[in-house]
């Protein structure tokens, strides 16, 4: 059945179409703020001076800075 034979059914449908829409506008407004945040970040740590490497929780290097890379010929 549509809406359109269950009016009773409009508002909540209507609410659950506004929610869901808020959800989107949230989800890529936090993508949005990632992507920054990671542009932010990489510019610094391949710009840095300084040698940085991240290593995972098995000690396996997940990033080298270029730095370090030409440094330390890592």
């Amino acid at each position: 059945m549509c809406l359109k034979q269950q009016p009773d059914r409009l508002p909540s449908a209507v609410q659950r179409a506004v929610q869901e829409a808020g959800e989107r506008n949230r989800l890529r407004a936090a993508e949005h703020e990632l992507a920054r945040r990671e542009k932010y970040f990489r510019t610094l740590t391949e710009n840095s001076l300084d040698i940085l490497t991240i290593l995972d929780r098995d000690g396996v290097v997940i990033y080298k800075s270029p730095v370090g890379e030409s440094r330390a010929g890592l």
